[in-house]
């Protein structure tokens, strides 16, 4: 989620797709009528002024199944959790797997 927010304005991609291994995070949102939590509110905001933009899909993948990158995605979203900075210029995937 943090990456969309500070995805690149020239980024030519309309369309994401958020893969999460949390189930019940998904069907959290999925009643997004019930949700009163703040860290639910925030996604659902986030989620909100995005959806102007782009279309957002969010995908439930299940955890341990060897899926290939997984294990660089889930570093690097720790990391961006972890972390307040966030780059100025976007990545590349080889910058990215250098990294892991």
């Amino acid at each position: 989620m943090k990456a969309l927010t500070h995805s690149h304005p020239s980024l030519a991609v309309m369309r994401f797709l958020i893969l999460t291994d949390s189930r019940s995070s998904i069907q959290h949102l999925s009643i997004w009528h019930r949700v009163r939590d703040n860290t639910g509110m925030n996604i659902l905001n986030k989620l909100k002024s995005l959806s102007v933009s782009y279309r957002i899909h969010l995908q439930w993948i299940p955890s341990h199944v060897n899926i290939q990158g997984i294990e660089i995605a889930d570093a690097l979203a720790k990391a961006g959790a972890d972390d307040a900075s966030v780059p100025s210029a976007p990545l590349t995937y080889l910058e990215l797997f250098l990294q892991s």
